[in-house]
């Protein structure tokens, strides 16, 4: 498989497993591995079209109104985007919660897909390597697909 980096995850968005469910994320040489609850899910890295990580506090500061949360999060993160964006918002004074978000075209290279991953406090370093490991691939041509 040739794991080059690892961590461990809460699923947010993007896999067929309940929010907050934890899993091992690896970053192979040809693929990005999920795993959690006896499933394996694998992502080709020539699929991929960004990965980088997020803070909620970001994504929502990205919304005007309540009315418009759904649509300002799609113009960010498409359908991550409003879900995240959409959370409530706490009043008090909190920490950001960042998230790692894979960004990716589907197999058929028709539509834009994402992951998204929760940080956990003791993995943030992990996240930078997944990001780093991502920026050293090759240059890919001009990624066209309809939306």
């Amino acid at each position: 498989m040739g794991i080059q980096v690892s961590g461990l995850f809460e699923h947010s968005y993007g896999l067929p497993l309940s929010d907050g469910v934890q899993l091992k994320c690896y970053w192979c040489n040809d693929r990005v591995v999920f795993a959690a609850n006896g499933s394996t899910f694998n992502l080709p890295l020539e699929n991929l079209i960004d990965v980088c990580v997020k803070s909620d506090v970001e994504i929502q500061k990205e919304y005007v109104t309540n009315t418009k949360k759904a649509v300002a999060g799609a113009v960010l993160f498409g359908t991550v985007g409003a879900v995240i964006g959409s959370k409530p918002k706490v009043k008090e004074v909190r920490t950001a919660t960042p998230y790692l978000i894979f960004t990716y075209k589907s197999k058929d290279g028709n539509q834009v897909k994402y992951v998204a991953l929760k940080v956990l406090p003791y993995y943030v370093s992990n996240t930078a390597q997944f990001v780093e490991a991502f920026k050293q691939l090759p240059p890919k041509e001009n990624i066209s697909i309809d939306l």
